[in-house]
């Protein structure tokens, strides 16, 4: 059984495989409770994608304690299957890495990758669009606020706005201030996709883009999202199993 794990700043992240398909996954705030998995159940190999390098060190030193299992981290300069280019390398977040690693590892599995591009959207704390042209050039991709991250700097960072949530959205022009405040953010995080998805065809030649969304906000915007896409939410751990492969 293999293992993947991600770790995140607000949570732990951590799915098995067996036969290259996902068996289970699990996301906990204690890593005592992912080491407790490790110990209980018979790992083969694991790796790791990781934004709180503490967190991970002390994983990995634990994991080797308890049944002898090296850990492979991976990090932006790690081997991977995809051509990257990316100034500085080292300034691409692994997150994106995997995400975009997922994206193709799902595709080639499922044979649908033929002169196929791909754009990997993460709603997460940041809103990220990451283009792969085909066979598999990671080619970069845009960033903005997520949709947390704009409601609470509109709170924070104002004298008199309140709080307000995807919840309050009632439409593109609205009567309540809460109201107003998710038209803004939920226009603008979809108004920010679909200008990129529409330059990025242009500028490319894109015939055919497949579309992944991910993240943890995912599920609040995809009402509002008017083209195709696939939703998978584990694509991390899809692009962590795919770079053990490699590995």
């Amino acid at each position: 059984m293999i293992l993947t794990i991600d770790i995140g700043n607000s949570a732990i992240k951590y799915a098995t495989f067996k036969n290259d398909e996902l068996t289970e996954c699990f996301a906990t705030a204690d890593k005592e409770e992912l080491l407790n998995y490790l110990k209980n159940n018979e790992i083969t190999s694991a790796g790791i994608s990781s934004v709180v390098p503490e967190i991970s060190s002390e994983i990995i030193k634990r994991a080797k304690k308890i049944r002898n299992l090296t850990l492979k981290i991976f990090d932006n300069n790690s081997k991977t299957n995809l051509k990257i280019n990316y100034k500085p390398r080292n300034n691409l977040g692994i997150d994106r890495i995997c995400s975009a690693e997922g994206a193709v590892f799902l595709l080639k599995k499922n044979k649908k990758f033929e002169n196929t591009d791909v754009a990997v959207i993460d709603f997460g704390t940041a809103t990220t669009i990451n283009l792969i042209k085909y066979p598999n050039e990671f080619i970069g991709g845009a960033i903005a606020p997520g949709l947390n991250l704009m409601f609470s700097a509109l709170k924070e960072n104002t004298a008199k706005l309140p709080l307000a949530c995807i919840d309050d959205y009632k439409g593109p022009i609205d009567n309540t201030t809460t109201g107003a405040i998710a038209s803004g953010v939920v226009n603008s995080s979809v108004g920010f996709i679909n200008q990129i998805l529409r330059q990025i065809k242009i500028k490319y030649k894109l015939t055919d883009i497949k579309i992944f969304v991910t993240g943890g906000n995912a599920s609040a915007i995809l009402p509002f999202l008017k083209f195709d896409f696939t939703l998978e939410k584990h694509l991390v751990h899809y692009g962590i199993f795919s770079l053990l492969k490699t590995s």
